[in-house]
């Protein structure tokens, strides 16, 4: 629809003229009284200019926007522009997902609903934003006592092909004897562009049902969410969150992962106590062709010892890591160098050991690290007790690494003026990269 043409119209009825421009207002311009309270050029223009037939038109399309949604046919910007700043919030999202893509629209509508903006859209366009907001809430608010499959459905009808990240922070429990959850596995199956999901059952907010052990995962729990995980064929990262775990539990999640996400490049699991057997479990579930893809591993704070230090050692063997993230873990120092005799073959550029339990006897071993390995750019080995005899012999040697940037040895018993230094010479591997 053009409106190039209809700016002003190109004759002027009688009855217009004398409405605008009669012989009292023309007579009045010079009276004491306009002079004393004459309007401002801009107040005048108001009020005496008339709305474009233009204007008009695009006025009568919002009107009527949701009987008869007309945008696409609108071909200037600029009257594309007019008619979603008028557009109504309360239009059904069945009909402005159809008809709307416009990145301005799906900002303003976010921003009406949600009222703050989140601070990773990125490049990423709004209508996705909006629709990955738009499911993530009804999931974390439906009780599964009202979840109905077929309301899902028609939600995933309008916002699946948008969606290609989801987080969930958190799911209703129920309230049997059975800590059910909400099913996952159509949902997930619904997903076909997702590349990145991150899921927690934790319970989070008030008003919401709690009661020791409903951040568990039930049978039914892990039966539908290893399911619609075995579908997710695109999906890139995955990031399970504060869930505590059985051992066969992440069996069947690492064999769904293993059938259904070839691409996947992130997998954290973390805050899930999953312990050795879990670790031990979960490698099970994996062969050595494996997430071909995976470039970085995180296992934050799940009870892993030394012995399961060493079994996930020997699974690294021949892995192209580029992170590794194993803190909060007690892994001890058996368990680190586990790790760090496996670290120096591995492509890392970023390793996090911090509060891991580890005392000076893994010195030798970490200064053959900084010495020899020529990819880590970021070691963090804060939060141990490493005491300043190691911090001197690292400040001995640091300057043979031509690679780390940086080096946490927050709360390692080392002395300020030894983490200084350094910190002085890191920052000419820096300054010279």
């Amino acid at each position: 629809m053009n409106f190039d043409n209809i700016y002003l119209p190109c004759s002027l009825d009688i009855n217009v003229y004398k409405a605008y421009f009669t012989s009292d207002s023309q007579n009045s311009k010079n009276s004491p009284a306009s002079l004393k309270a004459k309007p401002s050029l801009e107040t005048d223009s108001k009020i005496l200019e008339p709305k474009t037939l233009r204007l008009l038109a695009l006025d009568k399309i919002v009107d009527n926007w949701i009987e008869m949604p007309i945008f696409n046919e609108i071909t200037k910007q600029v009257d594309r522009n007019y008619v979603v700043d008028n557009l109504p919030m309360n239009i059904p999202l069945k009909i402005s997902s159809v008809h709307i893509k416009d990145d301005f629209f799906w900002r303003k509508c976010y921003q009406h609903r949600w009222k703050t903006l989140p601070i990773d859209v990125g490049n990423r366009s709004w209508i996705d934003v909006y629709m990955e907001k738009h499911l993530q809430e009804y999931l974390e608010n439906v009780n599964i006592s009202d979840y109905d499959q077929e309301s899902v459905q028609t939600i995933l009808d309008i916002s699946a092909g948008y969606i290609k990240r989801l987080e969930i922070d958190f799911l209703q429990p129920s309230m049997g004897e059975i800590n059910d959850h909400i099913p996952l596995d159509i949902i997930l199956s619904n997903l076909p562009d997702l590349r990145s999901l991150r899921v927690t059952y934790c319970t989070k907010t008030i008003e919401t049902n709690f009661y020791l052990g409903c951040s568990s995962f039930s049978r039914n729990d892990i039966t539908t969410f290893a399911l619609g995980l075995s579908n997710c064929s695109e999906l890139q990262e995955f990031w399970l969150h504060s869930v505590k775990l059985a051992p066969y539990q992440l069996a069947l999640i690492s064999k769904s992962l293993d059938k259904g996400c070839q691409n996947l490049k992130k997998l954290a699991v973390t805050h899930c106590a999953m312990h050795d057997d879990g670790l031990q479990q979960f490698l099970d579930g994996c062969t050595a062709e494996s997430f071909p893809n995976l470039n970085i591993l995180d296992l934050t704070n799940n009870l892993i010892s030394p012995e399961g230090a060493f079994t996930l050692s020997q699974a690294l063997k021949g892995r192209h890591l580029e992170q590794l993230i194993l803190r909060l873990n007690p892994i001890e120092s058996d368990g680190a160098a586990a790790i760090l005799s496996v670290v120096q073959h591995l492509p890392l550029k970023d390793l996090d050991i911090s509060g891991c339990s580890m005392t000076n006897t893994v010195t030798k071993i970490l200064m053959q690290l900084i010495v020899q390995n020529a990819t880590i750019l970021n070691l963090d080995i804060s939060n141990n007790i490493l005491k300043e005899s190691s911090g001197q012999k690292i400040c001995k040697i640091i300057g043979f690494n031509k690679i780390l940037r940086k080096l946490d040895l927050r709360n390692t018993g080392v002395t300020l003026d030894t983490k200084n230094k350094i910190m002085e010479v890191l920052k000419l591997n820096k300054y010279s990269s």
